[in-house]
């Protein structure tokens, strides 16, 4: 989005950069995160098992490369029309309210570091992008949506335990990534109800589009 790519190139401008502000801003975003985990797999080329720590890969990447990512991130809404554009937003803006509440919910059980849980709420609707974007592709594959962006995740060098909440199957997933996966879950269906309310308090529940039908249920 926008906001988020204004936020960082005003933090990376900054004379002493403060390293919680620069992970907060990319952690704040999806698409950022996801471009962000992308060039921290290109410097190490080596993917992780384990959900990392944004801060650490902060530090490990520098903010000369940081700025780098920053001139060759667009933001959506210089290339995609207004209306999917904004639809882009309401994705972004649920992914992120999901990872807040997954944060919420893994503070209060034991085993789920609260970064990880974030984490897996912002990338647990991953599969819905190529359809919400326009992706051209073959029916075979818009039937397996979490297989196909499974496989692009890996490609980029997630870790394997987003790699297998993104692919969203419990059958398919180790101990702690099915943990991941149960409380993105839960937090995505809060948040769907959160969202509800407050487009019924405005008038806008018509607005409101569920990335779970671009799935593959």
């Amino acid at each position: 989005m926008p906001k988020a790519l204004l936020q960082l190139e005003l933090a990376l401008g900054e004379g002493v950069s403060d390293l919680r502000e620069i992970s907060d801003i990319i952690k704040s975003d999806v698409g950022l995160t996801a471009q962000f985990l992308r060039l921290a797999f290109q410097e190490s080329h080596r993917a992780s098992d384990r959900v990392p720590s944004i801060s650490e890969l902060v530090i490990q990447i520098g903010t000369g490369k940081l700025r780098t990512l920053l001139k060759d991130t667009p933001s959506v809404s210089t290339f995609l029309s207004s209306s999917v554009s904004s639809a882009c937003e309401r994705f972004w803006m649920h992914a992120r309210l999901s990872a807040l509440i997954a944060e919420e919910l893994a503070s209060q059980t034991t085993g789920v570091q609260r970064e990880d849980a974030y984490l897996a709420g912002l990338f647990c609707h991953f599969s819905s992008l190529p359809m919400l974007l326009g992706w051209e592709m073959a029916d075979q594959e818009t039937r397996d949506l979490g297989y196909l962006t499974a496989e692009l995740a890996c490609s980029w060098g997630f870790p394997r335990q987003l790699v297998e909440v993104i692919h969203g199957s419990r059958h398919s997933c180790g101990t702690e990534s099915r943990a991941l996966l149960d409380i993105a879950a839960a937090a995505s269906t809060w948040a769907y109800r959160l969202e509800f309310l407050a487009a019924r308090e405005s008038g806008t529940c018509s607005a409101l589009v569920s990335p779970s039908r671009l799935e593959r249920g």
